[in-house]
């Protein structure tokens, strides 16, 4: 049976409430690292870095061990999690993307990771999406892409992949004649850049290396429940707790 993205979210609302049950060294344990990871995120409030940490767990079928860290997402967990969420299911690219995101490269993504990702993923401005396709698209990690490795990326990609190699070098034999102004047959970041303010288009020139816009505004809106929850669930607890001293 196919699991749709609105099936994984109701699932881990549901079981995020659950986790307010949990011992109070769970949650304090969530609460430091949210701090933590709040800290070096300028897209997410703590609230939001607190519940993005959460799902991670119920995703990971891991959110009973809320009070010590794990590993992460290894990378069939990855490529599910990319497909069924943000229907992304080009396995070139989401081994590119895993690579670039494991930045620690312990053949996982962490939970620090993972909310950077997203980070970029669903409110990334326009250079820190464009430095995300330029990191995918450079193969070798030289900080910067030949013709070679667009050509394979582009054989290897969704949108023209009947060409023959004869029809591909040609049409990028024309793409090069507009981008490679130095004429040294590769795309420097700085020029890939250029391009993308200029068109926006050139961000996934060479394959989908970011979530379907409509994937996106459903992972917001599921967001922002689990946010007004959690807020819910706090208010409530506060409620009590005053109750309590006044009885």
């Amino acid at each position: 049976m196919q699991v749709s993205a609105e099936n994984i979210f109701e699932a881990v609302a549901s079981k995020i409430e659950n986790q307010c049950r949990l011992p109070a060294e769970h949650l304090k344990s969530v609460k430091s690292r949210a701090l933590a990871i709040g800290a070096l995120s300028k897209h997410f409030s703590l609230l939001e870095v607190e519940c993005l940490i959460r799902q991670f767990y119920v995703l990971l079928g891991q959110e009973s061990k809320l009070a010590r860290p794990i590993p992460g997402m290894d990378k069939l967990e990855f490529v599910f999690v990319l497909h069924a969420i943000f229907g992304m299911d080009n396995k070139m690219m989401i081994d590119r993307i895993f690579a670039i995101l494991d930045q620690n490269k312990d053949g996982f993504i962490g939970v620090e990771e993972w909310v950077e990702s997203l980070g970029v993923f669903l409110r990334g401005d326009l250079d820190e999406k464009s430095n995300h396709a330029y990191q995918v698209y450079d193969l070798n990690s030289d900080k910067c892409i030949s013709k070679d490795e667009m050509f394979f990326l582009l054989k290897k990609g969704e949108t023209i992949k009947s060409k023959s190699d004869e029809d591909l070098e040609d049409v990028l034999n024309m793409t090069f004649k507009d981008i490679d102004h130095d004429h040294d047959g590769l795309l420097t970041y700085t020029h890939f850049q250029k391009l993308v303010r200029k068109d926006m288009m050139y961000l996934e020139a060479f394959g989908k290396c970011l979530p379907d816009p409509f994937a996106v505004t459903a992972f917001e809106r599921h967001l922002a429940e689990l946010n007004c929850k959690s807020i819910y669930t706090r208010a409530s607890v506060i409620t009590q707790f005053c109750l309590f001293l006044l009885s």
